[in-house]
């Protein structure tokens, strides 16, 4: 058996074998409770046939790591390298003789965006700027009401740009987590030397009512290239990207949560990164500035 033989075989299957099942199942992603800890919300998921082989793909947004079950073979088992998974995978230890059906098409998105236009939906206005904190004149400069389709019904959404689509937040109190495309990152680029890093949007526009100047009633925004993460599996991403650019400074915003610990730890593994404490007592930057809300 080859890497490549061995990436063609059932995720699904074998997380079965190993007595974890989806608890929920849709047109090929599947939700499981992590395999890696007890957990009430299912924060692990299956995209079968989601690589560009066709291959089954996991992503574990708890700990913000994910890959082909080449990589959850090794962390699972406490593995220090491919090959080690490779001889799991074909030895007696754990069977798994049970190869993917040929090869189908890859399932298409399920969430089809039918328009964006500017905020005016009274729900999702309240929601910005009632739940979150964010003046509506800056949530607009940045996020759109956005209506999506999923099967047969429509749903209206907070979205916002990313370099794959849209990040979407919807259903009942905006916990439906969605994306239309790949999942991918949102790059508010400069031409400057300092990069900030945040997980989420609303962390970064949290960040501008806190810390931005406000001059003749126009905000002065970050001095310095962003990112917005979106999910902490996107920090392998931007490692290249990084690289290439060799910012001066890099400031972070991880929420302060073990997904959050291990995205900064990659990073400062490679990078001067420098996380910011200022919110180390609560969640994340929103959190913070809904205890210490100072609306301009």
């Amino acid at each position: 058996m080859t890497f490549e033989t061995a990436k063609q075989l059932s995720i699904k299957e074998y997380l079965a074998q190993l007595g974890h099942h989806p608890t929920k199942e849709h047109r090929g992603r599947l939700a499981y409770f992590s395999p890696f800890r007890i957990e009430s919300e299912p924060s692990f998921f299956l995209n079968e046939s989601g690589g560009d082989n066709q291959e089954d793909l996991w992503n574990d947004f708890g700990e913000g790591e994910g890959g082909t079950i080449i990589e959850l073979v090794i962390k699972l088992n406490s593995l220090s390298n491919k090959s080690e998974a490779l001889k799991l995978l074909m030895g007696n230890q754990q069977p798994l003789n049970l190869p993917k059906p040929a090869a189908k098409p890859k399932a298409e998105n399920p969430i089809q965006i039918k328009n964006a236009n500017p905020l005016k939906d009274e729900k999702l206005i309240q929601y910005i700027t009632e739940e979150r904190k964010i003046p509506i004149g800056l949530a607009k400069h940045y996020l759109q009401q956005v209506w999506y389709q999923m099967e047969d019904k429509y749903y209206l959404a907070i979205g916002w740009e990313t370099k794959g689509g849209y990040e979407l937040r919807s259903g009942k109190g905006f916990t439906f987590k969605g994306c239309s495309g790949k999942k991918a990152i949102t790059l508010i680029p400069s031409n400057k030397d300092c990069l900030y890093i945040f997980e989420s949007m609303f962390d970064y526009l949290s960040y501008i009512v806190l810390h931005s100047r406000v001059i003749r009633k126009r905000i002065i925004f970050l001095d310095g290239e962003v990112i917005i993460l979106n999910t902490t599996s996107m920090v392998k991403r931007i490692i290249p990207y990084l690289a290439k650019r060799q910012f001066s400074e890099i400031l972070s915003f991880f929420d302060n949560d073990r997904a959050g610990e291990k995205g900064l730890t990659l990073l400062q593994e490679q990078f001067k990164v420098k996380q910011q404490t200022f919110f180390q007592q609560f969640k994340d930057v929103n959190e913070y500035l809904n205890t210490n809300s100072r609306i301009y």
